[in-house]
């Protein structure tokens, strides 16, 4: 029986190993759709660097959304630790990015984080913004901060979009999420036929987005 409980965590393991970066990516989003908490958990030991960060990330933000604020603070406090980890061997925009995106997160939880983590998210874009200009996460993450000057958020996010029209074959989330923020920037000045519209190009994009699903029904 030890045998066959072995070789069967064995197999697990192989399975998880041979998983490319955006397949990886692809399950942990999966799983977030459909709040599917105990398979982001699995995911965060499943995964390595990157990705690793990524599924504790979206377990955060599942996590916060049953309401236990205080354990998904833990939770992305280890996305960030795992991100500046990373980024002190191999740095690059997409790590910035997220960690930024991460801070931001924690923030959104508790705003008397902001005078802390405020400082250390801007550092972290800035560092994505000029490793990566045009990626559309960065620029995704530029919008999200810019979020209540409307215009200057409206033309980092359809920047984005722009971008997204790109090939991918690594890491590629974002795109649905980009317009579910346009559509909340629609929202935030009134427009909200617009807001409609963008919430259903998202589900256009992905048709599990529970979030812009959610937003509709409102």
């Amino acid at each position: 029986m030890k045998c066959i409980l072995l070789l069967s965590s064995l197999l697990v393991s192989q399975s998880a190993l041979s998983l490319t970066t955006q397949d990886a990516i692809s399950e942990i989003d999966n799983a977030m759709d459909t709040m599917n908490i105990e398979r982001l958990k699995q995911l965060t030991t499943e995964t390595s660097d990157y990705t690793k960060a990524y599924a504790n990330y979206r377990l955060g933000i599942a996590t916060n959304l049953t309401g236990n604020k205080q354990q998904a603070q833990k939770i992305l406090s280890i996305a960030a630790n795992e991100l500046v980890q990373l980024n002190s061997t191999q740095a690059n925009a997409e790590n910035y990015a997220l960690l930024s995106v991460v801070y931001g997160m924690k923030i959104y939880i508790d705003s008397s984080l902001s005078s802390n983590l405020g400082i250390k998210a801007g550092k972290a874009l800035n560092q994505a913004i000029s490793l990566e200009p045009n990626n559309p996460r960065v620029q995704l993450v530029q919008g999200i901060n810019s979020f209540y000057k409307p215009q200057k958020s409206i033309q980092y996010i359809n920047a984005s979009l722009n971008n997204f029209k790109q090939d991918c074959d690594h890491i590629c989330w974002g795109n649905s999420e980009a317009y579910i923020w346009k559509g909340l920037i629609n929202q935030s000045v009134g427009e909200i036929a617009e807001a409609q519209s963008n919430w259903k190009q998202a589900l256009a994009v992905n048709p599990n987005n529970g979030w812009a699903k959610g937003l509709l029904k409102n």
